[in-house]
């Protein structure tokens, strides 16, 4: 199987929406309609357009089976918790495609742009599940996360002796 991340762009509206509501319908408690999930799709895409979110499609032989949402964190960003870290919001992968290892892929593609972006480290806000956080490396805070009462795991990042200066 052959599999690509590629990020966004605006002919892949109806495959994020689709993987979204996959997502959504799967993955969560939370009752919504369509919809308010592609309304909610649109606002990410306004995000992800106005270059302060990155969205990134995961396919396998062609076939779009995941996303991942992620942003480097500042005052203008309504969901900023850590100013001028990198901030995974939101990771998919379709059911049936789980324990494979592409999630590890999109989150270190993910990663990898971020450092690009010289961020001090990356954060995600967990309600549960954080065996795969933790073997990519994430540690748990004593911070939680106030817009889903998540807790804060965080994965600092390296940069030797050439660390980029804060912005």
């Amino acid at each position: 199987m052959i599999h690509e991340i590629r990020p966004y762009s605006g002919s892949d509206q109806t495959v994020f929406e689709n993987l979204f509501l996959d997502y959504f319908f799967t993955d969560y408690k939370i009752i919504l309609s369509e919809a308010q999930l592609i309304e909610i799709c649109g606002d990410i895409i306004q995000l992800v357009k106005a270059g302060s979110s990155f969205l990134d499609l995961l396919f396998t032989d062609d076939r779009p089976i995941g996303f991942i949402l992620y942003q480097k964190d500042s005052l203008d960003n309504e969901w900023c918790a850590k100013e001028g870290w990198g901030f995974i919001r939101e990771i998919f992968v379709s059911r049936c495609f789980r324990k494979r290892g592409y999630g590890k892929h999109l989150v270190t593609s993910a990663e990898q742009k971020l450092k690009g972006l010289s961020v001090p480290g990356v954060y995600i806000a967990l309600e549960d599940n954080p065996d795969f956080w933790l073997k990519r490396g994430y540690v748990e805070t004593d911070e939680i996360y106030e817009k889903n009462d998540g807790f804060i795991f965080v994965k600092p990042f390296s940069y030797g002796s050439s660390f980029p200066a804060a912005q």
